[in-house]
């Protein structure tokens, strides 16, 4: 046992070893709250490594889908659906067609262009020309003719709107069939975004 006399020398001693226990302690702690925040920091890190890098897949993804749009956009460009139309190529269009289907007559009216609405919402706006067709045909045939030569069209996106098709009171012994069709030439117009 430790005799009241032993107390005065053992004072510095205890006082010592409280010291190093309470440093011992601080540091502990201190190492505990480093640790603490190393874990806070690394899940942050981690958090943001995987927000970049679904914002990178989305980014591939997108960059994907835009070099698909481009292309067709561009294929649209190359064959002329998008700009100004090419009235004319139409209108030799028909006619060729019309020589090509043994079409003896064949009247037929231009439209103005007109909006069919904005593409996605873009700078780009889908428009159409309607041309009216008449004509009288002494077989289908050569109608279905007529019109797959007119729907090879490059410069546009011709589209039957509607035809119309009777026999004709003739006193020939074959009548006629009288055919109207209107006819959609569809193409793509660039529009000012600021407007």
């Amino acid at each position: 046992m430790i005799a009241a006399s032993d107390l005065p020398r053992l004072k510095w001693p205890l006082l010592a070893i409280g010291l190093a226990v309470a440093v011992a302690a601080a540091l502990v702690w201190t190492i505990d709250q480093q640790r603490a925040r190393g874990l806070t920091a690394l899940a942050d890190a981690q958090r943001a490594y995987r927000e970049a890098h679904a914002r990178y897949i989305g980014a591939q993804r997108d960059e994907d889908l835009l070099r698909d749009v481009l292309g067709r956009f561009s294929m649209l460009e190359l064959r002329g659906l998008v700009g100004e139309e090419r009235r004319l190529d139409w209108v030799e269009r028909i006619r060729n067609a019309r020589s090509s289907a043994g079409l003896a007559q064949l009247d037929f009216e231009l439209r103005p262009r007109r909006s069919l609405g904005p593409v996605r919402a873009g700078s780009l706006e889908m428009t159409a020309s309607t041309m009216h067709l008449s004509t009288s045909v002494r077989h289908e045939g050569k109608l279905l003719q007529f019109l797959d030569t007119i729907l090879d069209e490059n410069s546009a996106a011709p589209r039957i709107a509607h035809c119309r098709m009777a026999r004709g009171e003739d006193d020939e012994r074959e009548r006629a069939l009288e055919v109207e069709c209107n006819l959609d030439w569809i193409t793509i117009r660039k529009t000012d975004p600021a407007s």
